[in-house]
């Protein structure tokens, strides 16, 4: 047992710590000498992948349900080994469009249809809540075993003041705000959060393999002895006789592939965060590595906690740390508890910022500046840059205690296995949109829209409904015959909320229309060649350069403003206030505000402050001019671009 107002002293050290290290990465690339820009920090990064699932759940799922906890490491891994290229063209697209998140991808990609944005960042929402409830029900379990007589039942839920996930929720708050939401360009890098989401990682990687070398010289005299004794112990331990491949081992390892691009942290890591597309090739070697490394230690502690702690009535997630502390190794379980907190934490603060920004740019923002009809309102409101950075903020402080809500009401009733599958699956009903998109040029917006709302409701009806009112079978115990296959439930829920995705996704493609616009955009997305210009369809908005000046400021800031139109001129030549803005100043400053708010909400703004319109059939003719004259075109664009200015 160890006293409680010692675990909260490490606690706190090691948060003021994290706190430490990521403003020590914001002021060394505020001199512009950063260290977080390499191959190194950008693999460690990506390990934020790696959540209290993986360091607490992982264990828990191989000491119950056998092997089947190794297609969580295998689908990244193959993702990594074989899809590389695709991630590093997703991250090419991003730059050169100043994408924001992953509801601004998929939205910039099928048109910038701001409905799309909107309805990936609701999905967004449902994949990460129980998720962040399941990092605040790691830590609170695991505090609360470290800090009672060992043996003691856990009690569950203390009471809201000593619930130490409420504290831990509050910090990650003051974190996220602080690290996160200084910069209203959300297209930019957040240095010292990245440089801390790679410290995390190490701390994590250091703990788990602490425990796990620590049972295979301790409690067994060497690797080989951990098998004998729980043969001859445990004859019939799911990992000595389930078999390795199975329907569900392979769907979870093809929603683990998915979950490494889809997942809004992963996203926001592995594309917003990345510096240079080159450091794919190190994350390649490391990434998988940091992930062997994870594995290679899940089956000992598995075995020895099954073998030693299910008896008196430890659960299976909690065997990392109730194995040092039955033993008497308080520093090693203390270091277990930071390691799973580190998993926990930084998963929380990732999330948080990428699914803020969605919010902010897709949901909130919008519907602010459809109020304000005109340039001249915006000069009489208060700095826009403001605004925008209190939206994010108070997006974060709802998301983070309302996960917390989450996890007191229905957080306590499930393994942490269960909870990290649903989000998994939500996660992957973005790849038929997301995937599709970047090799199939035909999928448009109503392809996508439908495909999106189908899957997501066979998802939320079939495994998150059940899961709340407590009525889904555990994952891995109930089969079911489904064309020959011993499926379990959980498994035809998922593949068929899959098949109903893909199936609407590509018929309402095919038996509909797409605009001009997105066939272009299209274009871009599925070539295998490098775009060549920001973007083909530059907005047609009657209005003057001071218009676009003023939008500019109220929400980029004077300085900024100041250096694009500085920028701009050195380029283009002096624009004046009162002379109409060209096609080509838009799509420049449409693109910067873009990063700001994202592409389809940039849009939309545009649209509604400078009084132009989306993009109408009268327009169509000069669009298609312009674009005709700046890029080569191929046949089927260009054949669908005249089709569209017969109909004009």
């Amino acid at each position: 047992m160890i006293p409680v107002w010692q675990l909260v002293a490490i606690s706190g050290l090691y948060i003021a710590t994290l706190f430490w290290v990521a403003w020590y990465g914001d002021r060394r690339a505020q001199k512009n000498r950063p260290i977080h820009n390499s191959g190194l920090v950008y693999s460690l990064s990506l390990a934020v992948y790696c959540t209290s699932w993986t360091f607490y759940g992982a264990v828990g799922q191989a000491a119950t349900s056998g092997w089947i906890f190794l297609s969580i490491y295998l689908g990244p891994v193959l993702f990594l080994v074989f899809y590389w290229k695709l991630l590093g063209k997703i991250i090419r697209i991003a730059k050169e469009k100043r994408i924001t998140s992953i509801a601004d991808f998929i939205a910039t990609r099928y048109g910038k249809d701001h409905t799309l944005a909107i309805l990936v960042t609701l999905v967004a929402i449902l994949c990460v809540v129980p998720y962040i409830a399941l990092q605040l029900k790691a830590i609170s379990t695991t505090f609360e075993l470290l800090t009672m007589p060992f043996g003691g039942d856990l009690t569950g839920f203390s009471s809201l003041w000593e619930d130490t996930a409420l504290y831990i929720s509050l910090a990650m708050v003051v974190f996220v705000i602080i690290f996160g939401t200084r910069n209203i360009d959300a297209s930019e890098q957040h240095a010292g959060m990245t440089l801390a989401i790679a410290f995390e990682s190490l701390i994590k990687l250091v703990a788990f393999v602490a425990v796990g070398i620590w049972v295979v010289t301790f409690l067994y005299d060497s690797p080989g002895d951990v098998l004998e004794q729980t043969q001859s112990v445990m004859p019939n331990h799911p990992l000595l006789n389930s078999d390795i491949i199975s329907v569900a081992f392979l769907l979870q390892t093809l929603m683990a592939g998915f979950a490494i691009l889809a997942l809004p942290r992963q996203f926001q890591v592995g594309v917003i965060e990345n510096e240079s597309v080159n450091h794919l090739r190190t994350a390649r070697v490391l990434f998988p590595l940091y992930l062997l490394l994870m594995v290679i230690f899940v089956v000992p502690i598995a075995l020895a906690g099954h073998q030693y702690m299910q008896a008196i009535g430890f659960a299976p997630d909690t065997y990392v740390i109730s194995l040092p502390v039955a033993w008497g190794q308080e520093t090693l379980a203390i270091m277990a508890f930071i390691g799973g907190g580190s998993a926990a934490t930084g998963m929380i603060i990732v999330a948080t910022i990428a699914v803020s920004t969605m919010v902010s740019n897709e949901l909130v923002l919008p519907i602010i500046f459809r109020q304000k009809q005109t340039p001249e309102d915006i000069k009489k409101s208060t700095s826009v840059k403001n605004l925008v950075l209190s939206v994010r903020r108070l997006v974060i402080v709802i998301l983070i205690l309302g996960s917390y809500l989450f996890y007191r009401t229905i957080g306590e009733f499930e393994s942490l296995a269960a909870i990290g599958m649903l989000s998994f699956a939500a996660a992957a009903q973005f790849a038929p949109s997301l995937i599709g998109g970047l090799i199939w040029q035909r999928g448009n917006r109503q392809g996508a829209i439908a495909g999106l709302i189908s899957g997501t409701s066979v998802w939320f009806y079939g495994l998150m409904w059940p899961f709340i009112t407590q009525s889904l079978p555990n994952v891995v115990t109930q089969g079911l015959p489904v064309l020959g296959l011993d499926m379990d439930t959980f498994s035809f829920g998922v593949i068929f909320s899959l098949i109903v995705n893909l199936f609407f996704y590509v018929l309402f493609s095919l038996v509909t229309n797409a605009s001009v616009r997105e066939k272009m955009l299209a274009g871009d997305f599925t070539s295998s060649r490098p775009i060549l210009s920001s973007d083909r369809l530059a907005p047609a908005f009657d209005c003057k350069v001071d218009d676009v000046r003023v939008v500019l400021e109220r929400i980029l800031g004077f300085g900024k403003t100041g250096d694009f139109f500085s920028d701009y001129q050195a380029r283009h030549g002096i624009q004046y206030k009162n002379s109409v803005a060209s096609s080509n100043l838009l799509q420049e400053a449409e693109k910067l505000l873009a990063s700001v708010v994202g592409s389809s909400s940039a849009r939309v703004i545009f649209s509604t402050l400078l009084g132009g319109e989306r993009i109408q059939i009268r327009d169509l003719a000069f669009l298609a001019s312009e674009a005709s004259q700046a890029f080569s075109m191929n046949r089927e664009q260009l054949q669908a671009a005249l089709e569209n200015l017969q109909q004009g």
